[in-house]
């Protein structure tokens, strides 16, 4: 069976300071407990609360730029519905594919 590459993820609700409004994160914890926090839209929200929890994932997926060049990103599967979100940290990737290799 193969390793799980995170350890979990989770949808974080906050609220701005300036104007009030709230907004929503995508929060992905590596093997190790370090936090990549995403801005996902009202919509991937409201998808993600249709969606039954065993049909939620989250991994790193392999993409092809229009150029040809090859990324990865983080990858959040809802169903047959998937969306792709790019960490701050790029490195945070790379950390959590060596921890869950250990």
């Amino acid at each position: 069976m193969e390793k799980k590459i995170f350890k979990s993820f989770e949808i974080i609700e906050k609220e701005s300071s300036k104007s009030g409004n709230k907004y929503y994160l995508l929060s992905v914890t590596a093997q190790n407990g370090k936090t990549a926090e995403m801005f996902m839209s009202e919509s991937q929200k409201d998808l993600y609360d249709l969606t039954p929890a065993e049909n939620r994932s989250v991994e790193i997926a392999q993409r092809k730029s229009k150029a040809g060049n090859d990324y990865e990103c983080i990858c959040l599967k809802l169903g047959e519905d998937s969306f792709d979100f790019f960490p701050k940290d790029r490195a945070f990737l790379s950390l959590a594919k060596r921890l869950a290799a250990k």
